[in-house]
């Protein structure tokens, strides 16, 4: 784990139990588990393709989230079995994402599916740990295993399942806090952080008591994207919240989908009362072609519970829509009287180029080749969805065209040993060369990519960094206090275009700051200041201050996120 984070050296695994690759998802449809099952009720269809169209959003959070925790040095189980989460119980935190299934109850696990005293009493009755099981609705296990391990762990649970969106979106955040608060438990962050989002406090002993609500009248706060693909669907999101909680809303509206934008807040004139009924109606106005259709009910309600509450819609759109947009109206209503009323559009993008849509087909027996070419197409697909959006940049679009050439070139994907990419400023030449050394002294087959051993050929510099990135395993980059060279075409320096493509190419990315740059006599330029800024709200950061201190940070860092053999 990075040192100067995890000074206690805490312990944590994360069991993941549903899928969240496409041939982990075949995998589920074909063995027609409850997941699958539950999957179909909501979303009103037993098509596998469109199935992993709706939830595959859901996936990547949960694929992002794995990525966020291992950089952070937590340990992951991918596939896990009940086998995998008792063989963890020495470490001080066992995170489980899992589905609960109602009928039987039970906790269903990769191979597995698991009754509440079976998984309660498989667990050690000495574990002093901690066990983290708010994916799942699993009340009914924490009081088992409170009883069996005499009450002295903290286990967290809640009597409703957390939506698994929101719960991935805010583990890392949780988890730094674990890492940094030495003299705090996981179960007094895990409530602190999902307070400060407005969420249910979860129960340790007993519950706790709901926080009352202040003087001023409760809100009404509505998100939704900009533009949508035809033949694409998008979600409607509607917040019902505390005005001092505005900011809270929008970390959860993101984490359900990134292109969500705020399209109208406005005072409900009225102070909600617990248990109030929330109802929302939504109406597709320019409907008389049926270009699209609500999946599901368009008709939704909820019980308020002092905190926030959403109501959520989603709409899809047909390939052959005519219309270019989709005209939304959403009435509200509380304990029947009506208190709200928005229209708004959604902008319908037919025209450009159309990402393929079918899902990657999977054989039952590929080799390692086939695998990086359907994980090349996978990104190829979300970088065109990417180049669509009318959120991105100019400068964005120019890194996901030139990402988009590399991809398509037939060298691009490279097999054998794990390449790790270095980047920094030239003038850090002896901290890449610490860099390398920790690189090699891993022995775990890695490759460290430097452009000192470049040789030279006929083609721009932004192109060969670009080319090395995408053909890279790993990221790793060294900040110092220069912003460094600036090619002319993109305005950014070469670090910021390397750093900019291994981001859109989801390269996993370890940073490294020189400690006490601002102590040096050369002035911090303002561009790297924002670049600086603009990696701290990506990623952690470790400082370093000599060489050999940061080869050791660099080895460390890499045996924690590369998988073991």
């Amino acid at each position: 784990m990075l040192k100067f984070f995890n000074r206690n050296k805490r312990r944590v695994v994360l069991c993941v139990a549903i899928p969240y690759k496409y041939h982990q998802f075949e995998e589920w449809c074909n063995r027609k588990t409850d997941f699958y099952k539950q999957l179909v009720e909501h979303y009103g269809t037993n098509d596998d393709a469109k199935l992993w169209n709706y939830f595959k959003h859901t996936a990547f959070l949960v694929k992002r989230c794995i990525w966020r925790l291992r950089a952070l040095g937590v340990r992951v189980i991918d596939e896990c079995n009940l086998r995998d989460i008792v063989s963890m119980t020495s470490h001080d935190l066992i995170i489980l994402i899992a589905h609960k299934q109602s009928i039987p109850e039970a906790i269903e696990l990769w191979d597995d599916v698991v009754l509440p005293s079976d998984f309660a009493l498989a667990i050690p009755e000495d574990f002093k740990g901690a066990i983290d099981m708010a994916c799942c609705n699993s009340v009914d296990v924490l009081n088992i295993l409170r009883h069996r391990c005499h009450g002295h762990s903290p286990f967290v649970a809640r009597d409703s399942s957390v939506p698994i969106n929101l719960h991935v979106s805010l583990l890392p955040l949780i988890i730094r806090q674990y890492f940094k608060q030495s003299d705090k438990e996981y179960i007094e962050l895990f409530r602190d952080i999902y307070e400060q989002a407005a969420i249910r406090q979860v129960e340790k002993e007993k519950a706790v008591q709901p926080v009352m609500l202040g003087k001023r009248n409760d809100m009404s706060t509505l998100y939704a994207p900009k533009s949508v693909l035809a033949g694409d669907n998008f979600e409607v999101q509607l917040y019902f919240h505390r005005p001092q909680d505005s900011d809270v809303v929008e970390i959860f509206a993101k984490g359900k989908d990134s292109d969500a934008v705020k399209i109208d807040t406005k005072s409900l004139k009225m102070k909600l009362a617990n248990g109030d009924n929330i109802k929302a109606k939504l109406r597709l106005e320019n409907n008389e072609n049926n270009d699209f259709n609500v999946i599901g009910s368009d008709s939704k309600s909820t019980k308020w519970d002092l905190v926030v509450d959403s109501i959520d819609f989603r709409i899809n759109v047909h390939n052959d829509c005519s219309k270019r947009r989709c005209e939304c109206k959403l009435l509200t209503f509380v304990n029947r009287k009506k208190v709200g009323e928005i229209l708004f559009n959604v902008e319908i993008i037919k025209e450009g180029l159309q990402p393929d849509k079918s899902p990657v087909s999977f054989d039952n027996v590929r080799n390692q080749d086939d695998i990086k070419m359907e994980a090349a197409a996978e990104l190829r697909r979300l970088l065109q969805e990417r180049l669509l959006m009318k959120s991105t940049s100019d400068t964005e679009k120019n890194v996901i065209n030139r990402c988009l050439r590399l991809l398509n070139t037939k060298d691009s994907i490279q097999t054998g040993r794990k390449n790790v990419f270095v980047s920094s400023t030239g003038d850090m030449k002896e901290y890449r060369m610490a860099a390398r050394d920790g690189i090699i002294s891993l022995e775990k087959n890695l490759n460290p990519i430097l452009y000192e051993n470049w040789v030279t050929e006929p083609i721009r510099p932004c192109d060969k960094c670009s080319e090395k990135v995408m053909e890279s395993d790993y990221f790793i980059l060294i900040l110092g206090a220069r912003y460094g060279h600036i090619e002319e075409e993109f305005g950014l320096s070469m670090t910021l275009i390397e750093y900019l493509v291994a981001v859109f190419s989801g390269k996993p990315i370890l940073a490294f700051l020189k400690k006490n740059i601002n102590d040096t006599e050369e002035s911090i330029d303002d561009n790297q200041v924002k670049f600086l800024k603009r990696v701290r709200s990506n990623q952690l950061v470790s400082e370093f201050e000599t060489e050999d201190g940061l080869k050791y940070q660099v080895k460390d860092a890499l045996r924690e996120i590369i998988p073991s053999k």
